[in-house]
């Protein structure tokens, strides 16, 4: 499989995970990679893309005729408001994450979650297979719980108001 001569290649990564000195990173840093390139350009273009944006606006401005430093603009004005997009896009994107797993897990030859998902799914083993949506349900919903957490600690006028309740 393309692990075994991606691994064979390299010599910097194990082929299986029972290789001798083959901790749990490197058996993992594989798939990682494959799954996280096919995202990196997207979410580089949207962080782009929302720095330019709030580079372009009033409080931008106000904040370097204030005097502050670019480092200091760049931290507190412009990456908390470029990253709210960004932020949101990503907890969208765990879903088809999920979805990518059996094609990198089928590539690499490695056993995980998707392959149980599969055999469950083969098999007619439905408590397994509901088990498992289950589970990706739960962590698809926590990243968007995260997501939103996340978005209203950065930028205070995405805060809930509950005074005016």
């Amino acid at each position: 499989t393309v692990a075994y001569q991606f691994s064979g290649m390299s010599h910097a990564l194990p082929s299986r995970p029972s290789e001798v000195g083959a901790g749990l990173s490197g058996y993992l840093l594989m798939p990682a990679m494959a799954m996280a390139i096919v995202y990196f350009g997207y979410i580089a273009r949207m962080m782009r893309a929302g720095a330019v944006r709030a580079f372009d606006s009033d409080y931008v401005r106000t904040a370097t005729m204030k005097g502050l430093t670019d480092g200091q603009v760049m931290r507190k004005h412009v990456l908390r408001n470029a990253l709210a997009p960004t932020i949101t896009v990503m907890s969208v994107q765990i879903g088809y994450l999920f979805g990518g797993i059996i094609a990198v897990e089928t590539v690499t030859n490695y056993r995980g979650l998707a392959t149980v998902i599969l055999n469950a799914a083969t098999n007619k083993d439905l408590p397994v297979l509901q088990y498992s949506v289950i589970v990706i349900a739960t962590i698809y919903m926590a990243s968007t719980l995260l997501a939103d957490v996340l978005i209203a600690w950065l930028n205070p006028r995405a805060r809930l108001d509950l005074d005016s309740a």
